[in-house]
């Protein structure tokens, strides 16, 4: 009797332990599954990529530019820009005048002849903004001339008559001048298009010829440490 009933509990313990072991595997092989379908639908589900709205970023490589304050003395001039990289750009700018007279002239000067050519290399620096768009630092090389005419009052003396008589002499003369510096500016947009190209500076300018008549408004030729301050309007393309 003691020895059918100890067959029988053995029996029952070893269907016991496959049943539980057989439930176990299903519940780890469950498990895996679920896991497995998981990650499936996480690599299938797209990311969420936050996009942030670049307001201030000026899209164009190209700006051209004008003078306003060159334009009032009829200085036409032109600038154009280029950038040449992640936070530069490279700017020429030329100028031209050809005029009669001028109410902003220094002197009393006719016929007047100019001609300017400026490169600058900017540098923006605003971590911030991107290129166009922010601070800039920018060293500058220019190089200007002009041609011009004017009147000069003069008193020659006459033996035969023994005084001085006056005499209104028409002479022509000519200045250069070469300026290299740097400048601090910034640059800032405007709509969609537009800039706004503001800066401020000081370099070494060296001149020759008449500087006295070649001088005018906004326009001066000297040998000295000169600042350079002005702003130009561009649009971008």
């Amino acid at each position: 009797m003691k020895k059918k009933v100890s067959i029988t509990s053995r029996r029952l313990f070893f269907f016991l332990t496959i049943f539980f072991s057989s439930a176990l595997l299903a519940t780890v092989a469950q498990a895996q599954t679920d896991t497995g379908s998981s990650e499936e639908n996480t690599e299938a589900a797209p990311a969420k990529v936050k996009y942030k709205s670049k307001k201030n970023v000026f899209r164009f490589n190209n700006v051209i530019s004008i003078y306003p304050f060159q334009a009032a003395i009829n200085y036409m001039t032109l600038g154009y820009e280029l950038r040449t990289g992640e936070r530069t750009t490279f700017k020429t700018i030329a100028g031209f005048a050809q005029k009669e007279k001028s109410l902003l002239d220094i002197n009393n000067i006719s016929k007047y002849s100019g001609f300017k050519i400026e490169m600058q290399l900017k540098y923006f620096i605003n971590k911030k903004n991107e290129v166009l768009n922010g601070v800039y630092f920018a060293p500058f090389v220019l190089y200007k001339g002009c041609n011009f005419s004017f009147d000069e009052d003069n008193y020659v003396y006459d033996p035969v008559l023994g005084y001085s008589t006056y005499v209104l002499s028409h002479k022509k003369d000519k200045a250069s001048a070469f300026h290299v510096g740097f400048l601090l500016g910034y640059h800032s947009k405007i709509g969609d298009n537009f800039t706004l190209d503001m800066f401020a500076g000081e370099g070494l300018m060296s001149s020759t010829g008449n500087l006295d008549y070649g001088s005018r408004v906004f326009d001066v030729y000297a040998n000295e440490i000169r600042m350079k301050v002005g702003l130009n309007i561009g649009f971008g393309f």
